[in-house]
């Protein structure tokens, strides 16, 4: 998992035919190199790349706002129940989290007590998805829910570490 930036493109102010970001964003991307969502989101990879990415959108009458996303893996990856809910998917098949709106976390027992099968039983409902990375099962949750998961952990005697992505 690493950090990646993104700017999505804002709807204009005022009425008018829908959001004017699209046709500014695929022209961006086609300049840049760049992966979309499809629609009104500029996916620049790293943050040096946010200035240009801005200012051939500018041209194309279109603001935006910068965004952190997590890119997911593409092996290891299994969708949780709230997988569709959370996930962005790039026009090139790659797949994200708003860094903002989710954390990343692995359960560790803490003793001969602790047992993470159960806890991870409970937390299930709330998973966006579990990724095998760096030889951990990582899992994905809506950042609302880290307190649930640490109360969760410590109620079986584990420990819930979270995780910050890799630039």
């Amino acid at each position: 998992m690493r950090r990646i930036w993104a700017l999505e493109a804002l709807a204009p102010a005022g009425p008018g035919p829908g959001l004017s970001g699209s046709p500014a964003v695929s022209a961006a991307a086609k300049l840049l190199g760049a992966d979309t969502d499809g629609r009104d989101m500029l996916i620049v990879g790293h943050p040096d790349d946010v200035p240009a990415a801005q200012a051939l959108l500018a041209s194309h009458g279109a603001k935006a706002d910068m965004l952190e996303l997590l890119e997911l893996p593409p092996e290891g990856l299994r969708p949780g129940p709230l997988f569709e809910d959370y996930i962005i998917e790039s026009a090139g098949g790659r797949r994200f989290a708003v860094a903002s709106e989710t954390a990343v976390f692995r359960l560790q027992a803490e003793g001969p007590e602790a047992d993470a099968a159960p806890a991870l039983l409970q937390l299930e409902e709330n998973l966006i998805a579990s990724i095998e990375e760096d030889e951990f099962e990582w899992h994905l949750v809506a950042s609302h829910e880290v307190e649930w998961c640490e109360r969760v952990a410590r109620a079986y005697g584990c420990q819930a570490e979270w995780r910050s992505p890799k630039s």
